[in-house]
């Protein structure tokens, strides 16, 4: 039986809140559609398709919008829906229209990709906090759809604090399931087709965000010169030894309006790891986060424990309910990075 890591008598240093899916909520589907924009262009099919299909009343709970530009330097158009039923989203998908666009043998050519990752999840394979519950902030992913927050919670501020916060990692290790394997040239890419991928069991998705939109002066600045520089280093060494960390993808993206896709003062990074023990010891043993952890407690510490810069992550331990496709697109996107899936874990 896996042991809690929480210390003995913790004090937690800072506040965290989580989300209360208040005891009826089983499972929720976390959904990231996008389009890899042709080189030089900044808006696609994808905003008018998705437009139409969010004002459908099976739409998601929450939505978000981001941009990112990925290893072929083409500029990726996402959205991030979040469901708080399986049902609703499956209406969603087969009675709003966006299903049928999507399958549409239209998307299979031209000058556009497109790629969705689809996540049917268990509450209990996941945790996400807040640094603030702050009425002027905006909560993001599962915390914003989720019914409600609980806290200040005392797992935090401690190497494991995030196992510790999983439900299910009081009788599960989440072992990998997988190992690494560079893809063979044909698989690095579905131009002209469609390239289905399945997540391994216990496969892990972070997502971690920082929103300045309240941040003075300051704390910007602080934020800006002391913490983002090794953060951006530390993204930089996931996304370029996937083989070393179990880093399959990882995604920095600057958040945006949904509807006019304006940038935002926030930014957030989606990563995928072959388990949470992969991205444990990037977190616990590598120089580069090492030099996140301790440049953002300083930040922390000169701020006096009072920040206005939102921090928060969502961890999602992945299950058989997990799916992606890979339409159209030029370079290893996503899955696309990782060999066939039928490789077990060492």
């Amino acid at each position: 039986m896996p042991e809690k890591r929480l210390p003995e008598n913790w004090t937690p240093p800072y506040p965290v809140w989580i989300p209360d899916f208040g005891g009826t909520i089983e499972n929720i589907v976390v959904a990231y559609f996008a389009e890899q924009l042709p080189s030089g262009a900044d808006i696609g099919e994808l905003p008018g398709a998705m437009d139409a299909a969010l004002a459908h009343e099976a739409a998601p709970a929450t939505v978000e919008r981001a941009a990112f530009v990925d290893h072929d330097g083409r500029r990726n158009d996402v959205y991030l829906a979040y469901w708080l039923s399986v049902s609703s989203y499956r209406s969603w998908w087969d009675t709003s229209d966006f299903g049928a666009w999507w399958d549409h043998a239209d998307r299979e050519t031209g000058s556009s990709g497109f790629w969705r990752e689809v996540h049917v999840q268990p509450v209990r394979r996941l945790e996400s906090n807040t640094s603030t519950i702050h009425p002027a902030a905006t909560q993001k992913g599962v915390t914003r759809a989720a019914p409600g927050l609980r806290g200040p919670i005392p797992e935090i501020g401690y190497w494991g604090a995030a196992r510790d916060r999983i439900p299910d990692s009081a009788s599960d290790d989440f072992a990998p399931t997988r190992s690494w394997e560079e893809p063979m040239t044909a698989e690095s890419n579905s131009l002209g087709r469609r390239v289905s991928r399945s997540f391994a069991s216990n496969m892990v998705m972070i997502r971690s965000g920082q929103d300045w939109t309240r941040s003075g002066a300051d704390e910007l600045l602080t934020y800006r010169t002391l913490v983002e520089p090794v953060l951006d280093e530390g993204m930089a060494f996931l996304i370029g030894h996937p083989a070393e960390t179990g880093c399959v993808s990882c995604r920095p993206m600057r958040q945006l309006d949904v509807a006019t896709g304006a940038q935002l003062e926030q930014t957030f990074t989606t990563a995928y790891f072959l388990s949470l023990h992969h991205l444990e010891q990037w977190a616990w043993h590598h120089p580069t986060h090492e030099a996140i952890y301790h440049k953002a407690q300083e930040m922390i510490r000169a701020c006096a424990y009072q920040l206005d810069l939102q921090l928060w992550h969502e961890v999602l331990i992945l299950d058989q309910g997990s799916e992606a496709e890979y339409v159209n697109c030029s370079g290893a996107v996503g899955l696309l990075r990782l060999g066939p899936m039928g490789v077990p874990a060492a």
